[in-house]
């Protein structure tokens, strides 16, 4: 038997922090690499009946960009309205082309944060990226993750140039949450939309609901009994059906051509008194320059209150003296503290940083790992089978304060089996760093590795 879920609350969440974000009734789907990602992205637009929405920090016109390109055209000619925000920076030495061509079929696409200050509709912030992965369709499905639209995301992480990353499904309330957020960064970005797209966008204007059942997402408060909020009394979640019909799964076949199937993928939903409740799930997603230092206290929190272990795998791992104290400190109440950090990265400096880090952590108690074979870019964090923590943003400073980011968070001991099952397979793909062996690096490196972290806040 589980414990209620109303405890793992209590202990894992930090009092200062907002709860509006936090939502019942959703089912939960953990999605590991290209190979289980994309499929499900595609068949759930493939499935879209009244609109799509879409904030990505990557999209590249190679093969898997060209399949997203091929749904969004398809999905805007069945008459939904289809949305892609794209951020400017993480898509500016690459063709335009397949945005010239969603624009031609009426897609709305944004340009967020753009790299010209003539082009913001907002005040131009030339630091600050929508780092964020997201996808919504039709209000009731979203993805919340860590992979861009790229050909080295597809795969199953088998070598270097196919990467390491996670992603989650979510069925429910939380999807609208999600595609609220969505909203908001269209209205920083510099958007040419086809005048097409005024026709699409009138047939299917704000979809408030599930097939037109109105979805009320307001804050959950612990007093609340679960079966109460079915029946959406105050402070509740307006409930969606409880046997939500999933949509399919695209099967890419070894020549990258795709097919659809049904789904097989475990759906995780909480059962109390045999009543489908759901599994509650908490969006992070602080603005830029957070004062409030939401994304922070998020992890902090879970290595404050575990009992037994946390586990953390981080793709840019920078952190800051609070986090790493806390870590050491959880170490000391007995609590098995491990991350997985990548051996190989696209961006060398970062793993420099990292390097800083090694000896205080591990001399403190912290098992460090890197994983080899793949580059490893997922963000994820499991503690005590109870809590997880999914999405895009990294443990460094620009994730922590500067970056719009996004991490799910998601109560639910079976979730948090499965999160856990994965992360002893990348544990298993992964080397244990020794500290009698890491003490024996070469001077240069150490020189490498001040010079990384000093400037680390910058990067």
């Amino acid at each position: 038997m589980y414990r209620p879920t109303e405890q793992t609350f209590s202990r894992f969440i930090d009092p200062r922090l907002d709860r509006a974000s936090m939502t019942w009734g959703n089912q939960v789907q953990l999605l590991c690499n290209g190979e289980q990602v994309f499929p499900a992205m595609l068949g759930a637009i493939d499935s879209a009946r009244q609109r799509v929405d879409q904030i990505i920090y990557t999209f590249r016109p190679d093969h898997i960009g060209e399949q997203f390109t091929d749904a969004f055209v398809a999905a805007a000619g069945r008459g939904c309205k289809v949305r892609v925000a794209y951020d400017a920076a993480g898509c500016w030495f690459q063709s335009r082309e397949h945005f010239r061509r969603l624009r031609r079929a009426g897609v709305e696409v944004y340009a967020i944060n753009p790299i010209i200050p003539r082009e913001s509709s907002q005040l131009w912030h030339p630091i600050v990226r929508d780092h964020r992965k997201l996808l919504t369709v039709d209000d009731r499905i979203g993805f919340v993750g860590g992979l861009n639209i790229g050909d080295e995301y597809t795969g199953h992480a088998q070598d270097k140039l196919h990467w390491r990353d996670n992603a989650v499904q979510i069925v429910g309330p939380a999807a609208v949450y999600l595609r609220r957020l969505i909203d908001v960064s269209y209205k920083d970005s510099f958007a040419m939309p086809h005048p097409v797209a005024a026709a699409s966008a009138a047939k299917a204007d704000d979809l408030n609901g599930w097939h037109g059942h109105a979805v009320r997402v307001t804050m959950f408060r612990p007093e609340t009994s679960p079966i109460e909020s079915t029946h959406g009394h105050a402070n509740s979640v307006t409930m969606p059906p409880t046997s939500v019909v999933l949509p399919p799964t695209r099967q890419m076949s070894e020549h990258g051509q795709a097919g659809i199937q049904p789904d097989h993928g475990t759906q995780i939903g909480t059962q109390v008194g045999g009543t489908q409740i759901g599994v509650p799930v908490w969006i992070h997603s602080p603005e830029p320059f957070d004062l409030r230092r939401i994304m922070h206290k998020t992890f902090a929190a879970i290595v404050q209150n575990a009992r037994r272990y946390v586990w953390i795998m981080s793709a840019y791992f920078a952190p800051n003296y609070p986090l790493v104290a806390e870590m050491k400190r959880a170490v000391r109440r007995g609590v098995d503290v491990r991350l997985i950090l990548p051996q190989h990265t696209d961006i060398p400096i970062i793993r420099w940083v990292s390097h800083a880090w090694y000896d205080r952590l591990i001399s403190g108690g912290v098992r460090v790992f890197e994983r080899s074979l793949s580059v490893l870019h997922a963000k994820a964090v499991v503690a005590d089978d109870e809590v997880s923590l999914i999405g895009s943003a990294n443990i460094d400073a620009r994730s922590m304060y500067l970056n719009r980011e996004v991490m799910a968070e998601i109560f639910d001991p079976a979730f948090a089996v499965q999160v856990r099952a994965m992360f002893a397979a990348d544990l298993a793909a992964s080397h244990e760093v020794e500290l009698h062996e890491f003490r024996r690096r070469h001077p240069i490196r150490r020189l490498k590795e001040f010079a990384a972290y000093v400037l680390s806040p910058m990067l």
